[in-house]
């Protein structure tokens, strides 16, 4: 898991301009490639020499960031047995997929079919809506937001034109986040960051920003380092 972590948050730092040694990337892929291939799933926990389902699909999800346009993503997918993955992690999966643009007519056209059936599937069985808000059940607080966040950057990458009707469920699901935050908070630094790594895709991609008036401070060991105005002219 060491290696998945270092590849894609390596790959989300050159993101931002960071300069990473380009050796240690390509050995890290072949190295992750290579696992992938190698081991089989495990059958249970006490098995050896194998790999968890999780794990895979971890994989397959540090590669995409590394090289959104990799092909081979497509077919270490296609050896997964993607019955066993929950609806919204499946999904997750095939939204990346869907931008690789050496993928088949078919291939897209079959993934685009399964990933309209599995939002249609999550909205009847695990949406909780009422006209103020909306959001993903589950018992979980944390994995409730998180799962709602979540969804909603599914639903930007594969595009919001793509599902009829969708928008009153995204913008309650966004008024039941920004309600969280400001009552008790995400949680955890990771559950903060997981979160707002999937809202912050959600607005670039949607552009759902009609008005933006902020001052945005950055603190660091108790001090303020940098105070930025935002508005509509910067906020992307």
């Amino acid at each position: 898991q060491l290696s998945v972590y270092l590849l894609s948050s390596f790959s989300q730092l050159e993101q931002i301009w960071y300069q990473i040694n380009q050796k240690m990337m390509t050995e890290l892929e072949s190295y992750l490639k290579n696992q992938f291939t190698q081991k089989s799933i495990c059958s249970d926990t006490t098995s050896q020499n194998c790999m968890a389902l999780d794990t895979k699909v971890s994989i397959l999800w540090a590669l995409y960031d590394a090289d959104p346009k990799d092909g081979e993503i497509y077919k270490m997918y296609s050896t997964l047995p993607t019955e066993k993955l929950s609806k919204l992690v499946h999904l997750d999966l095939i939204s990346k997929l869907l931008s690789i643009p050496t993928l088949g007519v078919t291939q897209k056209d079959t993934l685009e079919k399964k990933a309209i059936t599995f939002t249609n599937e999550i909205i009847s069985n695990e949406l909780v809506f009422n006209p103020r808000w909306a959001f993903l059940s589950n018992s979980n607080t944390a994995w409730r937001l998180q799962n709602t966040a979540k969804f909603l950057e599914i639903i930007a990458r594969i595009g919001n034109e793509k599902f009829s009707d969708i928008e009153s469920i995204t913008d309650n699901m966004l008024r039941f986040i920004t309600s969280a935050k400001m009552n008790n908070g995400f949680g955890s630094t990771l559950d903060n960051a997981n979160i707002i790594q999937s809202l912050a895709y959600y607005v670039e991609k949607t552009q759902n920003i009609s008005q933006t008036s902020l001052m945005g401070r950055i603190h660091l060991n108790g001090k303020e380092i940098k105070t930025q105005k935002i508005d509509t002219k910067n906020v992307f």
